[in-house]
């Protein structure tokens, strides 16, 4: 049991090393894990948890082999474990936890920028729909005027028309769902 504890967490340590592109795990690096793991004090980071790998695998072989632990070496390593480990790896999830929240920082304001060009672009075809409605009701008097000479002309404008209103319907549909977003 304490040999498969112990696996565990050198897989978890691994992936946080190295990640695993099978499974889709990034490595997870950052000038934060790595101030908090490649210090050169060797109480802390990386030496620290080498250390802890070390000296449980030893403990695990010797309680396999019957040899209990004397209650001064397992106070020593409940030390480690209590304190310095622990230490360690709260420092390397505040680092994750602080890493996370710039990533999602990030992201949120890549899909604001995102978000207002798009809610741009609508403007911009809104303006242009405003101005084909415009030329259509322009096009639609010269056809009055034309009169049966214009009938042909004015059915088109009526089209251009219709066609300027739905497309103002959808820009505005859209607008609608980004600004729920």
């Amino acid at each position: 049991m304490l040999d498969r504890a112990l696996e565990d967490f050198c897989t978890g340590h691994g992936l946080l090393l190295n990640g695993d592109e099978d499974a889709g795990l990034p490595k997870l690096a950052s000038q934060r894990i790595d101030a908090v793991l490649k210090t050169a004090d060797t109480e802390c980071g990386q030496h620290l948890i080498e250390r802890f790998v070390h000296e449980a695998r030893a403990f695990i072989l010797n309680i396999e082999k019957g040899d209990l632990p004397e209650p001064k070496e397992l106070a020593a390593f409940s030390d480690l474990v209590l304190v310095d480990l622990l230490q360690t790896l709260q420092a390397v999830v505040s680092a994750l936890e602080e890493d996370f929240a710039e990533e999602m920082q990030r992201r949120r304001d890549r899909r604001n920028e995102e978000t207002r060009r798009v809610m741009d672009a609508i403007q911009e075809i809104q303006k242009a729909s405003k101005f084909s409605r415009m030329i259509a009701l322009n096009a639609k008097i010269s056809a009055d005027r034309a009169g049966p000479f214009g009938k042909e002309f004015g059915a088109l404008t009526e089209e251009l028309k219709q066609i300027s209103a739905a497309i103002t319907d959808s820009s505005e549909n859209i607008l609608k769902h980004l600004e729920r977003i």
